[in-house]
């Protein structure tokens, strides 16, 4: 091959193309994972064990939330009677069906802060107290889980807006002495609490955003690098797994992966100072964004809206415009 002298245009677009070959292969081998993870039988070690049985504890509940949130009707009628037709009776009615809605908005955020006093434990044994993914498989299992509860129970969240409604009327409601409480009527939600809940439910994904937090503030004392390292693998073995699951039968197990490898891209974009997106991304990103807009019937949708609207460096000026138009 003919190539001028060093200096010439030539020579100058030779060598951008063996950079772009370089770091092509490059990211392939930094991408490369070699094991799976038992996502459905792992067994915890008895290393593991402690840790395990405490943060499974939690866990075990997550679904019935998921459960209770999705099928969460809200008081809209019992409130919207009290404000166009004002009376006593509307006002007890709508106040009887606030009580219990409210206590299972208050039960949501107490399971919020149940997360966050577990997550960094797990985190710090999977990706800084010396073990790994590979070797700790149940501990990455329960990862794996509450990656999905969080993704799961954002998307009900999302779509129902009864929450938000039900609860501003509630605190409206106490706040202009409407009502007279008494024990009957259950335990008021104290003022500081209600203050907190407030903020978590006005977030468009407030699951996600207490992980995000309780991973990236600085009382935690996590070490960067290595959350980076750790939960940038857990992206790539899950996009691995999820592509590998082609069968109708295993939908269910391609999901669980999909939702476990966008909740790690998100996490690694807001730990890691360059994000997620560059060129230099440990996550193989393309790849990842591909395999979500693979799938033809519509349920990897909200994952890829949670990668365009819940990261933090997609729109970075370093974010490459094939990266940008996948999720555009």
């Amino acid at each position: 091959i003919m190539i001028n002298a060093p200096g010439g245009i030539l020579f100058q677009k030779y060598c951008e193309t063996m950079g772009q070959l370089l770091d092509l292969f490059k990211d392939k081998e930094e991408h490369h994972v070699d094991f799976q993870i038992d996502f459905e039988n792992a067994v915890p070690s008895d290393a593991e064990r402690d840790l395990f049985d405490q943060i499974n504890a939690v866990l075990e509940r997550s679904e019935g939330i998921v459960e209770t949130l999705s099928n969460y009707a809200g008081c809209s009628e019992f409130i919207k009677n009290a404000i166009q037709e004002p009376s006593e009776d509307n006002d007890k009615r709508a106040w009887e069906a606030l009580v219990p809605a409210v206590g299972q908005l208050e039960e949501f955020f107490n399971f919020s802060i149940e997360l966050q006093e577990i997550v960094p434990d797990l985190v710090v044994r999977l990706c800084i107290g010396g073990g790994t993914l590979e070797n700790q498989q149940a501990l990455a299992m329960l990862l794996a889980k509450l990656f999905n509860f969080v993704l799961k129970f954002d998307d009900a969240k999302m779509v129902n807006p009864h929450i938000t409604n039900d609860f501003s009327y509630y605190r409206r409601s106490l706040s202009k002495n409407k009502v007279d409480w008494d024990e009957s009527r259950g335990t008021r939600i104290p003022d500081d609490v209600a203050n907190k809940m407030c903020l978590f439910y006005a977030n468009a994904t407030p699951m996600m955003n207490v992980l995000v937090d309780t991973l990236t503030n600085n009382d935690a004392q996590l070490p960067q690098r290595e959350v980076v390292v750790g939960m940038s693998l857990m992206a790539n073995v899950c996009l691995n797994m999820g592509k590998n699951y082609d069968s109708s039968q295993q939908e269910e197990l391609k999901m669980f992966c999909f939702r476990a490898m966008t909740a790690s891209i998100i996490i690694v974009d807001f730990v890691n100072p360059e994000g997620v997106f560059g060129r230099k991304s440990p996550v193989n990103i393309k790849s990842a964004i591909l395999a979500l807009r693979g799938d033809t019937d519509g349920q990897c949708e909200g994952l890829l809206n949670a990668l365009k609207y819940t990261t933090k460096h997609l729109n970075d000026q370093d974010t490459p415009n094939t990266i940008k138009n996948l999720l555009a």
